[in-house]
């Protein structure tokens, strides 16, 4: 008998088609929930059914969550309002019997309550339906994502100054995600994730370089920069402006602590930047 389904939401994304990917070779009953299937299918998400599931059209909630039993909620990227999107979702899971939700958060967000996911998170811990929250730094793959662009042209653009910060690969925050799905101790807790190596972008430079065989140069630039940068990519002013919000962050260190959560929670060490530099050398050649 197949079990239960789960429904992974951003499955597309860089995390959630790693979650979705993950799930499927485990032989779970997994539901890839995506604004647009037809394109999705072009993706390569393993034996994951394709659901239509819009934040933006609550319409869509019902449907993709019918006898679904545990749900990995990932916000859309670069969204401020995250608690106006996210809490529909948990009101009608609970509506629909969701037994166990995991939400993929955002490092620090727990130091102001005040902050829409950190809304998000109060939100469903206050539902009454069990829940995993998970907090990961910023990512390896931001960097084969939006920056991919001006990494082929040999630079790195960003407000960071000289910080350091412990970047985490997807592939181990959808490892942890897969475990607490599937390991009832994990209920109930909030897990901060971070990489295994305090790195500038510079360093983050000097490695992508070494991965590609090409010199690639980190330079930083004022917030005012990367917002115009963020909004000629096709991100609003608000989108925007909470990125480049983000780096005051990190140039203030907070983003630089490394732990290890990701080894405690699956048995392994966290993918080190060097490695991912060479899974990913061909994005940037």
């Amino acid at each position: 008998m197949m079990s239960k389904k789960i429904l992974v939401t951003g499955a597309t994304g860089n995390v959630g088609s790693d979650i979705t990917k993950k799930l499927a070779e485990r032989d779970d009953n997994v539901r890839a929930a995506v604004r647009n299937p037809v394109k999705a299918r072009e993706m390569d998400l393993g034996d994951a059914m394709l659901v239509h599931f819009d934040y933006t059209k609550p319409s869509s909630f019902d449907m993709a969550l019918e006898g679904v039993e545990k749900l990995v909620l990932i916000a859309p990227p670069a969204t401020p309002n995250a608690d106006e999107l996210l809490t529909p979702v948990i009101d009608t899971a609970k509506k629909k019997g969701v037994k166990h939700i995991v939400l993929h958060s955002a490092m620090g967000v727990d130091a102001n309550d005040e902050i829409p996911m950190r809304k998000a998170e109060l939100y469903l811990e206050n539902s009454g339906i069990d829940y995993t929250i998970v907090r990961p730094n910023w990512f390896n793959q931001n960097f084969s994502s939006w920056m991919t662009d001006t990494i082929k042209q040999g630079a790195i653009y960003a407000p960071a100054e000289q910080a350091e910060t412990s970047f985490i690969d997807t592939r181990d925050i959808a490892d942890v995600i897969v475990t607490a799905l599937h390991d009832a101790k994990h209920k109930n807790k909030a897990y901060t994730l971070t990489g295994p190596e305090q790195l500038t972008y510079a360093d983050v430079a000097s490695k992508i370089s070494e991965a590609t065989g090409k010199e690639v140069k980190y330079q930083p630039i004022s917030d005012e920069d990367f917002r115009g940068a963020m909004m000629n990519m096709g991100y609003d002013e608000a989108n925007a402006e909470m990125m480049s919000g983000l780096f005051q962050f990190v140039r203030a260190g907070y983003n630089a602590p490394v732990n290890d959560e990701v080894k405690k929670i699956t048995g392994h060490d966290p993918i080190p930047f060097g490695q991912y530099a060479k899974d990913f050398a061909d994005t940037w050649k």
